[in-house]
């Protein structure tokens, strides 16, 4: 009862002192009572008493550590123990001398839970008297390798400081002339900690940013930039149009302020303009099969969005007669749309196919390049929504 009136002291002036996995090392203490468990002998015949425990804690990692702890628990008899004892008063005091394994499960918050588990040299000391004997009280001791198993709640104070509660559990072999042969103790108990050494000095980060220096690809980054895991500089989408989609992936980048898109950057009932380098033979219509990787790109894209239709447009330069000129665009955009439909299977209802002959060039007819440029096919495909 000495020890436990001195642990309950010690207590005092350590009642802010805490624990913390960034400190190599830790000092903690702990009170509270021992609670017998497991076979009725043991339990029914004694009964809670004071128990405390110190121990010295070695971080290893921020997760994982070793502890050295000594361990005290009391028990004395119940009335229901002195009853079957014919009025034998018993007192046990355990002693534990342990090592263990811990492991630090993560942060909640302040709160920060462990487990601990490992084994201890398990001193027993049983004291044997009668309150109507006036004979010297009988005592016996033995040793033995004790297992313990410890759950921790700290709750973090600041870098060196916690509070929180354990829950250690005990089992040992009672003596072999004894009815019970083993024996559990729980206890609960409050403690308090405090953690002194720094485990490792913080990284060395010259430029600020929040990434060591000997995995900055960008050491010299200005103060305040957002920069990835490498410390280089994350680059802003670009979105002239402001709708949401950067404009490498916008198919209609000119979309009108507050208009609501969809993945590729279009409203709805809004055109984009997809060209295709299909080349013909002169005065013919039938597609050649090396330009079926070009004509894909469109039929994919229709196939991934359903909502999708399009028009194929056949283009010509001047050359010629207009009549004949829009007969031959049309034939081609028809010939583009009909291939869409044999060889990548877009439905028919979702194409539409004509021929704008000379009437919508896009560059100058008076130059070869201008010619060259105006005759075309092109996919003007619109958004449903």
């Amino acid at each position: 009862m000495k020890f436990m009136s001195l642990i309950m002291a010690l207590l005092l002036p350590l009642a802010a002192m805490a624990d913390h996995a960034d400190n190599r090392w830790t000092l903690g203490i702990g009170a509270g009572m021992s609670m017998p468990l497991n076979n009725e002998t043991f339990a029914d015949q004694f009964d809670s008493d004071l128990a405390g425990s110190i121990w010295a804690r070695y971080n290893i990692t921020n997760r994982w550590g070793i502890q050295w702890g000594y361990d005290r628990a009391e028990l004395n008899t119940s009335d229901d123990g002195k009853a079957a004892r014919n009025d034998e008063i018993e007192s046990m005091a355990f002693d534990n001398f342990s090592f263990m394994t811990t492991l630090n499960i993560g942060h909640w918050g302040g709160f920060s839970p462990y487990i601990g588990a490992g084994l201890g040299w398990g001193i027993m000391n049983r004291l044997y008297t009668r309150s109507d004997d006036p004979a010297p009280a009988v005592a016996k001791r033995w040793n033995e390798i004790t297992p313990k198993v410890r759950l921790g709640m700290d709750y973090i104070l600041n870098n060196s400081m916690s509070v929180g509660l354990n829950v250690d559990w005990h089992y040992f072999q009672t003596e072999t002339d004894e009815p019970s042969g083993n024996a559990q103790i729980l206890v609960p108990m409050l403690a308090f900690n405090y953690g002194f050494g720094p485990r490792s000095a913080a990284p060395a980060d010259s430029d600020g940013d929040g990434v060591a220096d000997k995995n900055d690809a960008c050491p010299n980054t200005p103060a305040g930039t957002t920069v990835d895991s490498t410390g280089c500089e994350v680059k802003k989408m670009a979105d002239a149009d402001g709708d949401g989609v950067a404009d490498a992936d916008d198919r209609c980048p000119n979309t009108p302020s507050g208009k609501s898109v969809n993945s590729y950057g279009c409203a709805a009932k809004e055109v984009f303009e997809v060209k295709l380098d299909v080349k013909f033979d002169s005065g013919k219509f039938a597609v050649k099969s090396q330009y079926k990787d070009q004509i894909a790109t469109v039929a994919n894209f229709m196939k991934e969005h359903p909502s999708t239709s399009a028009e194929i447009e056949g283009h010509t330069d001047n050359t010629g007669k207009k009549s004949y000129n829009v007969y031959l665009s049309k034939k081609r955009a028809e010939a583009i749309r009909k291939y869409m439909i044999n060889e990548f299977g877009i439905d028919a209802k979702r194409l539409t196919a004509v021929g704008y002959g000379p009437d919508q060039p896009v560059a100058d007819n008076n130059t070869r390049a201008g010619r060259a440029e105006n005759r075309r096919v092109v996919a003007a495909i619109k958004t449903e929504k």
